[in-house]
């Protein structure tokens, strides 16, 4: 599809490495050789072009623009990826006027889930979310095994580690893998449902799912009620306003990075005509990128 709207063509002179770095993947790299955003590596196999500003990633022999990134990596539609193109940008989105046409295009699914398990019985999962310092009985008790397919390579099986989140999606991590069928945030009640009714007058806001089940590990000890929203990407962030508009107090636990500051600070921003207390709370884990870097690191316990 042609764009003539010189905003929206804008968007496109947004640096490769820069999306990478704002979804929160590894800017890591050797020359024009990154680390790829779709697995772990040890050597990096994602090739970008800087003149040209685009991707070529070797192990899956995909590659494309910086539409094409944002939607894979957060399995959107082409709205949303401009949309959150814009966002980086500082661009309005309002303003773009997209054709009605690429508002509705959805990305065709990628990935077909053949079934779940839980509890997770894979070892080398069980040992992967045990090097991230999380263990048996907190990733069993909100996150299943997902054996999946991926589009084109209908012979070849994947395991990983499924969180699921409210729109009936998972966000899929492995060793190997980082996936998702679904851009959705995940909303967790008091009670530890996988639910967005209110159900306390504390929200508890994390980035990504590990950083959530690393809170739980550290908040052993503490008996407060409070619900939890897990982004699962920072361009879910718009998703969740109305919602945290509804709380007394949210408490954000981003990323201690510039995405992360950004994204409190538009959180703050659209909460500020409300009654809501909201507090950021990467202080308590300052040194470090996230909640899950300084459990590894650290396997300190705290509370608030």
């Amino acid at each position: 599809m042609r764009y003539r709207n010189p905003d929206i063509i804008e968007l496109f002179t947004v640096p490769v490495a820069d999306i990478l770095s704002h979804l929160g993947y590894s800017d890591r790299h050797q020359g024009d050789m990154f680390y790829s955003p779709f697995r772990n590596e040890v050597s990096p196999s994602f090739h970008i072009n800087r003149m040209a500003n685009v991707w070529y990633d070797h192990g899956t022999g995909v590659g494309g623009g910086v539409l094409d990134l944002v939607r894979l990596l957060t399995n959107c539609s082409v709205r949303e990826a401009l949309d959150y193109l814009a966002s980086i940008k500082g661009i309005i989105p309002d303003s773009l006027n997209i054709p009605r046409e690429s508002r509705q295009v959805e990305r065709e699914p990628m990935i077909n889930i053949i079934k779940t398990y839980s509890p997770v019985e894979n070892e080398t999962l069980k040992a992967y979310a045990l090097n991230r310092g999380i263990c048996s009985d907190i990733l069993n008790r909100y996150c299943q095994e997902v054996v999946y397919e991926i589009k084109g390579k209908r012979n070849h099986r994947f395991h990983a580690i499924g969180f699921p989140n409210c729109e009936g999606g998972y966000v899929l991590r492995s060793t190997k893998q980082k996936r998702c069928t679904g851009n959705a945030p995940t909303w967790i009640d008091s009670n530890e449902n996988v639910s967005d009714v209110k159900s306390a007058d504390t929200l508890y806001v994390f980035e990504g799912f590990m950083d959530f089940l690393s809170w739980k590990m550290m908040d052993e000890f503490t008996f407060d009620r409070y619900d939890c929203c897990v982004l699962n990407s920072v361009t879910n962030l718009g998703k969740i306003i109305a919602k945290a508009a509804e709380y007394d107090t949210v408490k954000t636990f981003l990323d201690n990075d510039d995405a992360g500051l950004r994204a409190f600070s538009q959180l703050a921003q659209a909460l500020e005509t409300t009654d809501v207390s909201i507090s950021e709370m990467s202080g308590l884990y300052d040194g470090y990128k996230d909640l899950n870097e300084m459990l590894v690191k650290t396997r300190t316990h705290f509370n608030t």
